[in-house]
């Protein structure tokens, strides 16, 4: 874990012994502070301290069907969140129907197998992270940059009057909006297509985080770095053999994403 975030406090709010002895590790070997509490009811009082900065939310352990004060609770550290910068992530396992009303205001949402994405979102999470306040600094700068050079790589692609883009074991067909690996169609869906659209735009190029999130989601200023996180981990399971171990996309810690494929353009 970076220094600029050591001593924050993380809150959770589960009754699964699971989820609690890996952010317990987590936190032990990140130098943070866990707060726990294993029913809704006890948000309000604890997501008032001055230095949280995660919020996770176990919403299986809840009853079928949620009560009022529940349903408060939510929209209590949603306004957190919103106001205070707060990451809200939900644990959730796609039982409940009126958990999916919810779900889009949740910065990150963590579905089976919950320990091994939890992990992963822990993960990413940590890598994008500055490390200290000089870096944050030259991070500020980068994203300057990146406003100002990102939009053209985006709009002039390699050979951008091709109708496919050849790269390695992966041929990019932007008519249908279709990724093939190895000849296979991998049923990308749109954002998953834009991401690996971008990244394909200068292979090997680092793109920060903050320049992927304002490409692939212009018009939308609540899209955030989580739901890049997400993305990823989704686009993963479908182009690496075990997205635990990426090698066609690849995180550059404190920057961003990179895809690292041999490139070859190609006209139909």
């Amino acid at each position: 874990m970076s220094s600029s975030s050591h001593g924050y406090r993380i809150l959770l709010v589960s009754s699964s012994d699971f989820v609690l002895g890996l952010l317990k590790g987590y936190c032990l070997s990140n130098s943070l502070k866990l707060d726990v509490q294993s029913t809704l009811s006890a948000i309000a009082g604890k997501a008032t301290a001055p230095d949280y900065r995660l919020v996770i939310v176990d919403l299986r352990a809840a009853h079928a069907i949620l009560t009022k004060d529940d349903a408060d609770q939510l929209s209590y550290y949603f306004q957190l969140k919103n106001y205070r910068n707060v990451e809200v992530c939900a644990i959730e396992d796609c039982q409940n129907g009126w958990h999916q009303e919810a779900l889009s205001n949740f910065d990150w949402v963590v579905r089976e197998p919950i320990i091994e994405n939890l992990e992963h979102f822990l993960s990413e999470r940590d890598k994008q992270l500055p490390i200290n306040s000089l870096e944050r600094r030259q991070y500020e700068r980068r994203r300057g940059r990146d406003r100002r050079s990102l939009y053209p790589a985006v709009h002039h692609l390699p050979d951008s009057t091709c109708d496919q883009l050849h790269m390695g074991p992966f041929s990019l067909d932007r008519n249908s909006r279709s990724l093939y690996l190895y000849e296979r169609n991998l049923g990308l869906t749109t954002k998953e297509f834009e991401l690996f659209e971008l990244l394909a735009s200068d292979n090997g190029r680092a793109f920060s985080t903050d320049a992927i999130v304002r490409a692939l989601w212009p018009k939308n200023h609540r899209a955030n770095k989580s739901d890049l996180y997400q993305y990823v981990h989704l686009l993963r399971r479908k182009v690496e053999a075990d997205p635990c171990n990426p090698q066609w996309l690849l995180t550059v810690k404190g920057v961003g994403y990179r895809l690292n494929v041999e490139s070859q353009s190609a006209r139909t």
